[in-house]
């Protein structure tokens, strides 16, 4: 294998990996966004009920 042919090789794989990280992150941070927000969500409405 060639320099130029081990160059492309290093950089498909370096995006794949990217894109794979940036997906693997995206949707763990979703997720606790999501968690978080639920719970705020939940506390506030609970304490608004418990106010009434």
């Amino acid at each position: 294998m060639s320099n130029e042919e081990s160059k492309m090789v290093h950089r498909v794989l370096s995006q794949m990996v990217h894109r794979v990280l940036s997906q693997m992150v995206h949707r763990v941070l979703s997720q606790m966004v999501h968690r978080v927000l639920s719970q705020m969500v939940h506390r506030v409405l609970s304490q608004m009920v418990h106010r009434v």
